[in-house]
């Protein structure tokens, strides 16, 4: 494997193969969306680096979520409320007052769009997510 890739994390692999279980799918299944993943580079969960692993968690979620099996979010989903939560602690330390704000969440949504500098909450990145929590957490 070429050397500048990140390789996949143990985290990673054990969340893939909870995932298998979970959406009803076999090993040949996988091998499948790994390979549409990595667009034919491998079939195999060993050869993915850290970013085709979270894809592939992301689309065994989605297949588990039309089966009607998964309880578990997407990671880009729990960096989302961990930012929000991370915005309120930070509102709250500041002994922000609240009284002429009339949606307290779309506010914080708000502060958070214009700290990534995008238009839209759902569309920041989970890159983008993390910073931006790292960022209000040590505010």
């Amino acid at each position: 494997m070429n050397e500048t890739m990140n390789k996949h994390t143990d985290s990673q692999r054990r969340t893939i193969f909870g995932l298998l279980g979970l959406a009803g799918m076999d090993r040949e299944m996988l091998a499948t969306v790994i390979d549409c993943v990595t667009v034919g580079r491998t079939q195999h969960v060993s050869e993915l680096t850290e970013q085709e692993a979270d894809e592939v968690i992301d689309q065994l979620h989605d297949f588990a979520r039309e089966q009607g099996r998964s309880r578990v979010m997407r990671m880009d989903e729990v960096w989302r409320r961990r930012v929000i939560a991370a915005v309120f602690g930070y509102l709250d330390r500041i002994e922000f007052d609240y009284t002429n704000v009339e949606n307290r969440l779309q506010y914080v949504k708000r502060i958070a769009c214009r700290a990534a500098g995008e238009e839209d909450f759902n569309k920041i990145d989970k890159l983008t997510l993390q910073r931006l929590y790292n960022h209000f957490v040590r505010l």
